[in-house]
């Protein structure tokens, strides 16, 4: 009788600790999600509202990482379902698109934050080349299709070769269920990805010390460079536990107590793409002036006429202070 009492006991305390657990997951998972759709849909207003202002490289690269982070938003509200309503979880339709849909926005924004960097680095580097290249917007377009069908054809491939092979899914997290092999190519992506686009940051670094630039122009290239140098370094320090297992998963003997590992590990990578519009969205001086705007329902003309004034007042300024040092 003891001993029935006992594991009674042990029983409800250990469902009490399982049902707080899902509601916490449950409550960061919309926070999370909320959070995503807010910025990202915000980014595309603002892109609509002042295309005037907002238009070029830049901002197109920007509205596609803001559509990619909103596919996000989708996995991530997908996954609160699942939570919420355990039968999804062992729904093989469900499953894979849960799993197409956060697979197919994590490889879009990772190689679009490549192609911001590159810009950046285009634009300092070679100006006059960079200037002629972004106002071609077929050849743009053409980049940037290229990106999203591959970043599809990886996922869906995989995808309907579980399908077609009849493999019934029983976990539909995402983290455990990523190949070995697919999970390995994205962890060489994802270090490839660090150092291409550090090396490319430092470059124009050391480009922006030596140039003949006006110093205000300088300052605000450096502090661009500067802010894409922060927002990597908590990319790589995010995604680094997912590399790290995912590469455990591969060569190690114990791949399923890996597996496991990973589908805790890959949440800070998550968490790192949600707030995208945060670090690379914020930090653009326009979209910020757009966010106020927005949010503050104030007059979007008037704020950029008088923000275009003072940079250009600045511009001339240092211009001017520059010319006269020389004499």
């Amino acid at each position: 009788m003891n001993n029935t009492t006992e594991s009674f006991a042990v029983g409800t305390e250990n469902d009490v600790q399982s049902r707080k657990l899902r509601v916490t997951r449950t409550f960061i998972l919309i926070t999370l999600a909320l959070t995503t759709y807010f910025g990202n849909t915000l980014i595309l207003v603002s892109l609509k509202k002042f295309s005037k202002y907002l238009k070029g490289t830049p901002f197109i690269l920007m509205g596609n990482l803001a559509v990619a982070d909103l596919l996000l938003a989708v996995g991530l509200s997908l996954e609160v379902l699942g939570t919420i309503f355990l039968s999804l979880e062992i729904n093989t339709f469900f499953c894979v698109v849960k799993v197409i849909v956060t697979g197919v926005s994590l490889g879009t924004s990772g190689k679009l934050l490549i192609f911001i960097s590159f810009d950046r680095f285009c634009a300092i580097m070679f100006p006059m080349k960079h200037l002629t290249h972004s106002q071609k917007s077929r050849c743009r377009r053409i980049h940037i299709a290229i990106v999203w069908i591959i970043s599809v054809l990886v996922v869906l491939i995989p995808a309907f070769v579980n399908l077609r092979s009849s493999k019934v899914l029983e976990d539909c997290n995402f983290g455990r269920k990523i190949p070995a092999g697919m999970g390995m190519c994205a962890s060489v992506f994802i270090l490839l990805q660090f150092a291409i686009n550090i090396i490319m940051c430092l470059i124009v670094m050391r480009k922006l010390k030596t140039n003949t630039l006006s110093r205000q122009k300088c300052k605000k290239s450096m502090i661009k460079c500067g802010h894409l140098i922060k927002g990597y370094v908590l990319f790589v320090i995010c995604w680094m536990p997912f590399v790290v297992t995912s590469i455990l998963v591969t060569f190690s003997e114990e791949k399923e107590r890996y597996a496991s590992v990973r589908e805790y590990t890959i949440a800070p990578g998550l968490f790192n793409s949600a707030m995208n519009w945060v670090i690379y969205g914020c930090a653009n001086i326009k979209l910020r002036t757009a966010f106020k705007s927005i949010l503050l329902c104030r007059n979007g003309q008037e704020l950029f006429s008088v923000g275009h004034f003072r940079a250009a007042s600045s511009e001339k300024y240092s211009i001017q202070n520059d010319q006269k040092s020389k004499l």
